[in-house]
């Protein structure tokens, strides 16, 4: 699911490249990472995915850059996937890097 998610994000000119997995410290852009997936019943599956957008300094008021893409990738779940329990939150500075952290659920029949 979250190689479908990339790709949405990715077709989305959010102005960074959204990739899998864990980023270096230093890296910038914005990362995807499944938590937790589980069977609900027999027939269903969710998914517990965490985007991180990490945005250098560099860049003009880079905490107000990543709310801002922050808020876009929630607008895009919410109107392309069957996201729920969509939370973002900021998780402070790393660096010279601002972090907001997204988590959400995903899920459907198998």
């Amino acid at each position: 699911m979250i190689k479908e998610i990339a790709k949405l994000l990715n077709e989305s000119e959010l102005g960074y490249l959204a990739s899998l997995g864990y980023s270096s410290e230093k890296s910038e852009g914005i990362f995807i990472l499944d938590t937790n997936s589980q069977g609900v019943t027999n027939t269903s599956i969710e998914d517990s995915i965490q985007i991180l957008v990490q945005v250098n300094d560099l860049v003009m008021d880079p905490y107000l850059k990543a709310k801002e893409i922050s808020e876009r990738i929630i607008s895009i779940l919410k109107e392309e996937t069957g996201a729920y329990q969509v939370r973002s939150r900021y998780v402070g500075a790393n660096s010279t890097l601002q972090i907001f952290s997204i988590n959400f659920k995903i899920g459907g029949v198998r």
